[in-house]
């Protein structure tokens, strides 16, 4: 079989999780020949990029592949197609210190080189969610997305840079100021269901100060056209979060909230609603008691999902579900610890089931949580010295991602 040939088998088989050990074997032994040299490939990024992305090498093959990969892109700036090779190293997770050093490095490098290229995204976007860079890696990066910004502020894959730098947290009042510059002039043109996804990071912002009002008007402008759409939770939870609505602003989010549930309460993801919605103390009765009932039934149903610690986070801490509801949301709590005690927040959660248990072996109403057990919220915002103008009413180019 010719060698371009056999690449093109190659890379497919490479892809599939469904191969025998020994046919997998005799996969990534065939494609380690190409990428290391002794069979020559007309391209071995063709072969190098699946095997890349395998997770279940053993430690000799992952040594190999890797040192096959960098050795690859090392030194060669100018040469676009690195980004076939850089992206999925970025991605790994199991590089060893000076592997991880050296890639993000030769990553860094070619990203000076490659800046202005539309292309430059792809490798943008895994080191800038890329774990324990050091702060010069990490400052770098900044630096390289937001020039790469400057060149295409409009591009859709902008998408990929301003969602992990808006969940930033430790961005300087300037860099804060530039990056939220870019992303409402991405929002203007792209005000379809994708926004969401930049949507939800500026929303979680608590450095927004005179932005405030644009940020909400955006999002209330989008819920208007997507308030009943599944992916509607990316902007209703972080929005619902905030603790600087005004009243009105709080009435159309609790509102819009409800009208979302009655379409979508029976799916996982209605969790990313309940619990922020429940999180808030400036609900009516009215409201506070339909929330609650809406979250007793969605835990019945949905135990075995991985969103249940979102709806347990809100309703463990609360000193108003009665003697049924508290029984209902305990015996729930424990199901959920018995499936998921390693989860990150399990410790959260298992205090605050401890409290009303411990306190209330009767089944009487528990004391109110300390401040420790209530979700992460933003703060109030700050007034501003001059009004805040909100976004001039005009023509949305609207393109399709």
């Amino acid at each position: 079989m010719a060698t371009v040939d056999a690449d093109q088998v190659l890379r497919p088989l490479l892809a599939r999780s469904d191969l025998g050990p020994e046919d997998s074997r005799r996969v990534i032994s065939a494609a380690l020949d190409r990428v290391e040299g002794r069979i020559p490939t007309s391209d071995a990024e063709l072969v190098l990029r699946p095997l890349l992305q395998r997770m279940d090498l053993g430690p000799e093959d992952r040594a190999r592949v890797i040192s096959a990969a960098l050795d690859r892109v090392e030194g060669r700036r100018d040469v676009p197609d690195a980004e076939q090779v850089l992206r999925p190293l970025l991605a790994r997770s199991d590089l060893d210190p000076e592997d991880s050093r050296r890639v993000v490095s030769t990553a860094l490098d070619w990203l000076d080189h490659q800046v202005t290229t539309p292309h430059a995204v792809w490798v943008l976007r895994p080191l800038l969610t890329r774990r324990h860079l050091t702060p010069q890696e990490d400052r770098r990066s900044l630096s390289i997305a937001l020039t790469w910004l400057e060149h295409h502020p409009k591009a859709a894959g902008a998408v990929f840079v301003l969602r992990p730098l808006l969940s930033r947290d430790e961005l300087d009042p300037e860099d804060s100021r530039r990056v939220l510059s870019r992303a409402f002039a991405w929002l203007q043109v792209y005000d379809t269901g994708r926004a969401r996804f930049v949507l939800k990071p500026l929303l979680s912002r608590g450095d927004l100060g005179p932005a405030t009002d644009r940020a909400l008007s955006t999002a209330f402008t989008w819920l208007n056209r997507y308030a009943t759409a599944a992916g509607a939770t990316f902007v209703l939870g972080p929005l619902l979060i905030r603790r600087d609505l005004r009243p009105a602003e709080r009435e159309r989010a609790v509102a819009t909230a409800f009208t979302w549930l009655d379409r979508h309460l029976t799916t996982d993801d209605a969790a990313f609603v309940l619990g922020p919605l429940l999180s808030r103390d400036d609900l009516g009765p009215a409201d506070t008691a339909k929330a609650v009932s809406l979250a007793l039934d969605w835990l019945d149903r949905h135990l075995a999902a991985k969103s249940v610690r979102y709806v347990l986070r809100s309703l463990l801490p609360r000193n108003d579900l009665g003697p049924q509801g508290a029984g209902r949301v305990a015996a729930a709590a424990l199901t959920w610890f018995c499936e998921h005690a390693t989860a990150t927040d399990t410790e959260l959660l298992l205090r605050a089931l401890l409290a009303r248990v411990d306190s209330h072996p009767d089944g009487g109403e528990p004391p109110a949580v300390t401040p420790r057990a209530q979700p992460r919220v933003v703060p109030p915002r700050p007034q501003p010295a001059a009004p805040v103008p909100r976004p001039v009413p005009g023509e949305r180019i609207r393109h399709r991602p």
